[in-house]
């Protein structure tokens, strides 16, 4: 699985290469990360800590990314392809098809039938104004998500206001997700993931930088605490 995503993101890279030659206004940023364990939407995904490298390709309003997770014990994986859009200054949309193979299963990334479905498509909306301090991330699910019983589509949606906020000169953030009804979150309307988090970095060359995170997060749905760090490498 560990090879597959090397191999994947490799191709990428070598793909944003070619469209990088051909027209320098394309810019092209890198990023890997390593976490003590993989978290989303107040989830906890595998069993140990996971390696995350992510990268894309950009040029105006439109980008284009390739994000990897795996564990180091195989017990996760996935793989997304992310489209995003900046339809006004304050709104971003952002398309993502999230692939997420099971260990042990018969896994074809190409499939996108019912049957041993792996791919899920997800709608999100990120609201930023520049210079305010409170940012909002919304998504629903269009495909992918369909309920185990009636098998029909859940468009089980997320919603999750953050606010930023510097303490001792340095980058806090606090974030309240939630779900408004019954889908793959939770079964009602529930908070599934407060989180308080602190983010640095520092100059390693002119053009590289060590980003560091800290989180603790909680799921009241499920009752669940996390305490999470995570190092990378990124371009500047």
């Amino acid at each position: 699985m560990f090879k597959r995503i090397v191999f994947k993101i490799g191709l990428f890279l070598v793909t944003l290469n070619v469209f990088a030659q051909e027209n320098n206004s394309w810019q092209i940023d890198f990023r890997t990360d390593v976490y003590s364990r993989h978290l989303w939407r107040g989830d906890r995904l595998g069993d140990a800590p996971a390696f995350e490298p992510e990268i894309s390709l950009s040029k105006g309003k439109f980008g284009l990314t390739m994000w990897g997770a795996t564990t180091f014990d195989n017990s996760y994986e996935e793989l997304d392809l992310i489209l995003n859009y900046q339809v006004l200054p304050a709104l971003n949309l952002v398309l993502y098809d999230y692939y997420n193979p099971v260990p042990g299963e018969e896994n074809n990334y190409w499939n996108y039938a019912a049957e041993k479905l792996r791919h899920t498509i997800d709608l999100t909306g990120e609201f930023e104004k520049e210079g305010f301090p409170l940012t909002v991330l919304a998504s629903v699910f269009l495909y992918g998500d369909k309920d185990r019983v009636d098998g029909k589509e859940q468009f089980s949606t997320y919603i999750e206001p953050v606010y930023h906020f510097k303490l001792a000169g340095k980058d806090f953030n606090a974030s309240a997700g939630f779900t408004p009804f019954s889908g793959y979150y939770a079964d009602n309307f529930a908070f599934v993931n407060l989180c308080f988090a602190f983010s640095d970095s520092f100059t390693i060359t002119e053009k590289l930088e060590l980003p560091i995170e800290l989180k603790f997060c909680t799921n009241p749905h499920t009752n669940d605490a996390w305490f999470v760090v995570g190092i990378g490498i990124r371009n500047r």
